[in-house]
């Protein structure tokens, strides 16, 4: 008859390792953008609104539009926030972990399976390709790095007789015979 002993430390082999994490990191009441992201979105005042030199407001209705701004924006914010964010981080909760879960348990064992099948053709394609390919590729860039260019001083129509350029025609198409 099997001791209790045994039996719960022969459970106990069957727990997976617990991993310890440290999360402080993750969570902050007073940086709540450590890793910068939000950094496009600039909603304050001075990112907002300026008054260039030469077109300034009376003192007072800058003052008055600066606290309509942020006071609308920030209760406008905690009204939004209160009512739409626990729902929001639900949902972003829930689709980051139904990604999460596709990606691990899904695309990253249907992609291995893939590249495992595919191996196969993999070999095949690049030894036709080294066979018959490469050969063909060699034998064009031999033939084509035969080919030489001559430049040639263009003349003026102007300043040059018909003799001499009818001189300078037929050694150009001299050149051009010889290369073919």
């Amino acid at each position: 008859m099997p001791s209790s002993s045994s039996s719960s430390s022969s459970s106990d082999d069957f727990r997976p390792p617990r991993i310890e994490t440290d999360r402080r990191h993750d969570f902050s009441m007073t940086d709540r953008d450590p890793n910068d992201i939000s950094r496009h979105l600039q909603v304050t005042w001075v990112d907002v609104f300026g008054e260039p030199e030469g077109l300034y407001s009376k003192d007072g209705v800058w003052k008055c539009s600066f606290k309509c701004f942020e006071g609308t924006k920030n209760v406008c914010y905690m009204i939004l926030s209160l009512l739409c964010a626990p729902i929001a981080a639900f949902w972003w909760g829930l689709s980051l972990a139904c990604l999460g879960f596709q990606y691990i348990w899904c695309f990253n064992p249907c992609l291995r399976c893939c590249s495992i099948y595919t191996m196969c053709w993999h070999e095949c394609y690049s030894l036709m390709l080294k066979a018959f390919c490469t050969p063909f590729v060699k034998a064009m860039a031999l033939y084509f790095s035969k080919i030489r260019v001559h430049f040639t001083r263009a003349f003026s129509m102007a300043t040059t007789s018909k003799s001499e350029k009818e001189a300078l025609l037929k050694r150009e198409r001299s050149f051009i015979l010889e290369d073919v």
